[in-house]
């Protein structure tokens, strides 16, 4: 049975805190503590008290009213409230203050809300106050889950988390009474920051963002009374934290990430998703695996890259300035064989025994582990008594379930990347060790009084082997010669290409496109170009932010040469290969393929040149059109009896 805490009553000691920085710092904050004034002198909360220290010293001003004493009018003044209830039930039953505080927040008023009862009495029909609009308008939560809910498990990335302090990914309550916490779904356009792991849904920290962008919001409630909180470091910087959130300025929504994703073993990379969180942007990858992600505000994300089915699944942090462009590197993924091995052979836990019970099931695929899920199901009258632990062939340990659950009964969850362990560690510690051997479970009732049986557990391996990843193009190749620039490549999908030439530190400018698979050689005439200017080319895809398929190749545009052989392309090679090379001033040019005996093989060039740079492709042919054999020759350059030799290596 639920017992009010004010019938019990509790005594209030305020903490002491370090100084904290704050980067809405100066900011105008009401505090308004919520509780009769006739009830002060035998019931006191220390929530506020310790949420008025926290921002008092992280530079803010803070006025502190008791909830009677509200006066709506003067609300204009004042950036940000915080409505603070701590362990007082019932809550927010004063009407004129219940009536403003939804009128500041469909005014777009910036609100902190926090209370171990708030949830459970907005959400629970016996009381007849309008409870609903508390529900979904101020806590921005859909249903009240449990009480003794356990640590809250950081849910997803949220500059509430990082702004301006780093906060711990697990917050600690120490429970005693049904008012010092509520865990509550959020609503549909709500964020779940802290979640309760064993309550389906549910959690301790919610956030609402009204405006889009990552870094502010609006609305964030505190689910729990502040002063229960275990870690005073987390007393101290958590409500700062949340006020900074509110406070923020987004930005606007001029940044983009662009970058490639591969697929190893598959012809084409078009199709993985890429996203972002949060809020999310998405993008599907283009057949090179190119992938824009447009229209992003400043701030932190989690980018995720989710291949198709059989090939993995990768996560990233990355930050985003205002208006930043971001151009990533390529991102792989390798193909996946998810094994699945299951133990249906029900085991008995021991009361109260910290050794626990175990059970081991093995996986055969070989490779490194990209994924893990794991499937729980444990019959018991209070999971909160249950701790489980789930340990790798490697013997890297990660607890799955630690005694979350208060006093409800049974323990049937699934953990994997979006339901995570209660920790410590997590499922994603196992990514990148060895697949193979056994796996092995270990439960334990760590509370005595009551017994429970382990009837079913499923381990899911997603196992990782690395692959080969087809490339786009290859052999790309440019040299400067008398009308122009060649540029030669092989390109082997039929996905279009774009050549693509910058001037000196100019922008890259589309030349032309080529599909395949072929072997291409073109020409880009200099036409305009000044003398001594920079030349850039690459290859790189279609779209509005191309993606590099090749290394940039530099060439300058000169007018006065020196006389020699500049390399070949490829070598060694089979069946062809392009020899580059300079002439000086005008005069009779010829250039041939001699053997390791000396002996001639094959003429290329003969005839009357100019002053610049020059190309020649020799077939791998002798004169007579007959396949040179394998080995290394030379290529001589006579100009007016001045000669210049390279060798070259034909490979068969």
């Amino acid at each position: 049975m639920r017992c009010p805490s004010w019938i019990l009553g509790w005594a209030a000691v305020a903490a002491l805190f370090g100084p904290t920085a704050s980067l809405a710092g100066g900011a105008n904050v009401l505090l308004v503590r919520d509780m009769p004034p006739e009830t002060i002198q035998f019931y006191e909360s220390a929530s506020a008290d310790d949420i008025a220290a926290a921002l008092t010293n992280a530079g803010h001003s803070v006025t502190d009213q008791l909830s009677p004493d509200v006066d709506p009018t003067q609300w204009g003044s004042y950036d940000v409230i915080v409505a603070s209830s701590g362990i007082w039930s019932p809550s927010l039953q004063n009407h004129t203050y219940r009536t403003a505080l939804l009128d500041w927040v469909a005014g777009g008023g910036r609100l902190v809300i926090e209370g171990g009862e708030v949830g459970f009495i907005a959400w629970d029909a016996q009381f007849t106050a309008p409870q609903p609009m508390v529900l979904g308008s101020l806590l921005n939560a859909s249903e009240w889950r449990a009480d003794d809910a356990g640590s809250g498990v950081a849910a997803l990335a949220h500059p509430l988390r990082t702004t301006p302090h780093t906060l711990d990914d697990v917050i600690e309550i120490d429970y005693l009474l049904t008012t010092h916490q509520d865990a509550m779904v959020p609503s549909a356009n709500a964020q779940l920051v802290y979640a309760n792991p064993a309550t389906s849904g549910g959690g301790m920290v919610i956030a609402l963002d009204d405006g889009g962008g990552p870094l502010a919001g609006q609305i964030v409630y505190l689910a729990f009374a502040y002063e229960r909180l275990v870690s005073t470091t987390m007393r101290d910087q958590l409500v700062v934290n949340a006020v900074d959130y509110v406070l923020a300025d987004d930005g606007d929504p001029t940044g983009n990430v662009s970058g490639q994703v591969l697929l190893q073993e598959s012809p084409t990379h078009a199709g993985v998703t890429v996203s972002t969180l949060p809020p999310s942007v998405a993008a599907v990858t283009g057949p090179h695996g190119e992938f824009v992600l447009n229209g992003m505000y400043p701030g932190r994300y989690e980018l995720r890259f989710e291949g198709p089915p059989g090939w993995e699944s990768k996560r990233q942090a990355q930050v985003l300035d205002n208006g930043q462009t971001v151009q990533l590197g390529t991102t792989e993924l390798r193909t996946v064989t998810n094994e699945a091995a299951c133990d249906e052979a029900p085991l008995a836990i021991p009361d109260n025994d910290p050794q626990g019970v175990t059970r081991a099931l093995t996986v055969t695929e070989v490779g490194d582990v990209a994924s893990v899920s794991c499937e729980i199901e444990s019959t018991h009258p209070f999971r909160g008594d249950l701790i489980v632990e789930l340990t790798s062939p490697t013997g890297t340990i990660v607890r799955l379930h630690n005694r979350t659950g208060g006093t409800q009964a049974d323990l049937l969850r699934t953990f994997d990347d979006d339901n995570p362990a209660d920790g410590p560690g997590s499922l994603s510690d196992f990514v990148g060790e060895t697949a193979t051997g056994g796996w092995i479970l270990r439960v334990v009732d760590d509370s005595l009084g009551d017994e429970g049986t382990l009837d079913r557990w499923c381990v899911t391996v997603g196992v990782a082997q690395d692959g080969a990843v087809p490339v786009a193009v290859s052999q790309f190749h440019a040299s400067l010669t008398e009308r122009g620039v060649t540029l030669a490549w092989t390109q082997n999908s039929s996905e279009p290409v774009v050549l693509a030439r910058a001037i000196d530190d100019g922008p890259w400018r589309p030349r032309q496109t080529q599909t395949g698979p072929r072997t291409v050689q073109t020409l880009d005439r200099l036409n305009g170009v000044p003398a001594g200017a920079g030349l850039r080319y690459r290859l790189q895809t279609v779209g509005e932010i191309p993606f590099a398929l090749s290394e940039a190749v530099e060439l300058t545009h000169r007018t006065n040469f020196e006389l020699g052989l500049h390399g070949n392309h490829p070598n060694p090679f089979n069946p062809s290969t392009t020899i580059t090379f300079a002439i000086d001033r005008p005069g009779h040019a010829r250039v041939f393929i001699v053997d390791a005996a000396g002996r001639h093989v094959q003429t290329l060039l003969d005839r009357r040149v100019v002053a610049a740079s020059y190309t020649s492709v020799w077939d791998g042919k002798d004169h007579r059109g007959r396949s040179s054999a394998a080995g290394v020759y030379r290529v001589v350059l006579d100009h007016d009896g001045r000669q210049r030799t390279q060798p070259i290596v034909l490979v068969k």
